[in-house]
């Protein structure tokens, strides 16, 4: 999705509130919440209830993302498992037989902290890998199949995360947030991540 629910998030961790405790307080669902953590659409209705509750902006609540770069302040929100799409084909991750679109759908598969901060630059870097996200399936054992995912609003019903494709995603890319993968997806990739530490 293009939209972040950070701000709010922060707001709350800032004043010691917890979701649930937040939910109650402005009397919305588990469901509408399991969408704001997923950074899903909700109603104005609601987002304009918090906003009466909390006393704040809709800025304080949500913000939309066009277009990122992937630089400090895009750090804030990606984490692994997000899903992003480049606005241009990497062309080392294409698989020449599958023109599709679909092959410019990318996973972050690892964020490492680069500390390379000074006194005049409180913004931290971070270098990304990502990983290739397809309808093409490769014979290997290093795709994890991703059933049922929702992308831009469009289900998905088989898709592979191919951990063979995994490359450094190029500072300062252009790209979109279109989603996350499910937990299930997600523990895999720390599994293989904690599994690549020990070689």
């Amino acid at each position: 999705m293009s939209l972040s629910y950070k701000p709010l998030w922060d707001m709350l961790e800032e004043k010691g509130i917890s979701k649930m405790e937040f939910a109650k307080s402005v009397d919305i669902s588990n469901a509408t919440l399991a969408k704001m953590g997923k950074d899903e659409a909700i109603s104005l209705t609601t987002v304009d209830k918090i906003c009466n509750v909390y006393d704040c902006d809709i800025e304080n609540i949500v913000k939309h993302i066009s277009s990122m770069k992937m630089d400090g302040e895009s750090s804030q929100i990606l984490e692994i498992g997000t899903i992003i799409l480049a606005d241009r084909f990497l062309s080392e991750y294409r698989f020449s037989s599958s023109p599709s679109k679909l092959d410019c759908y990318y996973v972050i598969t690892s964020k490492k902290s680069n500390e390379q901060m000074t006194i005049f630059d409180d913004t931290k870097n971070y270098t990304y890998k990502v990983a290739v996200l397809s309808t093409h399936l490769n014979k290997n054992d290093l795709c994890i199949p991703v059933l049922n995912l929702k992308i831009k609003n469009k289900k998905m019903e088989q898709m592979y995360l191919h951990l063979d494709t995994i490359r450094t995603f190029p500072s300062h890319s252009l790209f979109h947030i279109v989603g996350s993968v499910p937990n299930t997806v997600l523990e895999k990739i720390l599994k293989f991540n904690a599994f690549i530490e020990t070689l």
